[in-house]
């Protein structure tokens, strides 16, 4: 009787720690990465992905970083060098508070003086008051 019961409990145990961890490697593998602010979350790239001259980006933001549907992204070197600048289009109304989902595709020269880089998120503000200004950055890789 005791050899079964600490079958029992071995299984139980072998089969709770498995399902931990299955879990928590599907939650950190699909995760998108969301702002302390919670006005925006990018789902592709993530954090410290490698990119290439081409880059899809698509994500998900508040109505209030839109105006007339899309905000500014821009490529940047480690040094802050803007390599390029493209546009996130709302892929559904914008004229809300609430997250309307984005994408973009960015094509740009991959810098041979540095192998880091960022992609920077701001709304679109404008009024030009700096008090409004938003933004975001992911640090990224450039592929050789």
């Amino acid at each position: 009787m005791m050899k079964y019961i600490i079958s029992v409990v071995t299984i139980v145990v072998i089969v709770l720690v498995s399902a931990t961890l299955i879990f928590d490697w599907g939650r950190k593998n699909n995760s998108s990465l969301m702002d302390q602010s919670g006005e925006i979350v990018i789902d592709t790239p993530r954090v410290n992905s490698v990119i290439g001259d081409k880059v899809k980006i698509s994500g998900k933001a508040r109505g209030s970083w839109y105006f007339e549907a899309s905000f500014p992204i821009q490529i940047q070197d480690s040094d802050g060098n803007i390599l390029a600048t493209s546009t996130a289009t709302a892929e559904s109304d914008w004229m809300t508070e609430d997250f309307v989902p984005f994408s973009s595709l960015i094509m740009f020269s991959v810098p041979t003086t540095t192998s880091y880089g960022k992609i920077v998120f701001k709304n679109d503000n404008p009024s030009g008051d700096p008090v409004k200004d938003k933004f975001f950055e992911i640090p990224v890789s450039f592929s050789k």
